[in-house]
């Protein structure tokens, strides 16, 4: 990556009068990318790109799992994913999981939270103490 600096350095040789393979040369760079720098109106600029994730491949399993099934827990999660192949670890799951974690009150069924309240078992079917 050239610097500013190099750009308007390249550029003021180029208008003194000097030649593209002579600043190529000279700085020990590649005369079309010397060529470029000169042609261009701009300098250039580190693009950013966005970084693929480990779990990208499981969010929608892990979407359905919390919204259809009710299941908010890390761990099990983790557990389940780890066996379709998740290689990731659990604090990418977690800062995904986050935000989640508050709708989880709004989606569980009521006799879980029944049973939550009660500190009672929920095996899906029924309450157990």
């Amino acid at each position: 990556m050239i610097s500013r600096w190099d750009l308007f350095m390249i550029k003021d040789i180029y208008n003194k009068g000097m030649s593209i393979s002579d600043i190529s040369r000279e700085l020990q760079m590649d005369r079309k990318t010397i060529r470029k720098h000169i042609h261009s109106a701009t300098a250039p600029s580190k693009q950013s790109r966005k970084k693929k994730s480990k779990l990208d491949s499981y969010k929608k399993y892990l979407h359905r799992r919390m919204m259809e099934d009710h299941v908010f827990n890390g761990k099990r999660l983790l557990d389940e994913i780890s066996q379709l192949g998740y290689q990731g670890g659990k604090t990418i799951l977690k800062d995904y999981l986050k935000p989640f974690w508050d709708m989880r009150e709004k989606n569980t069924p009521s006799d879980l939270k029944l049973c939550q309240e009660n500190r009672c078992r929920w095996t899906g079917k029924r309450l157990e103490p």
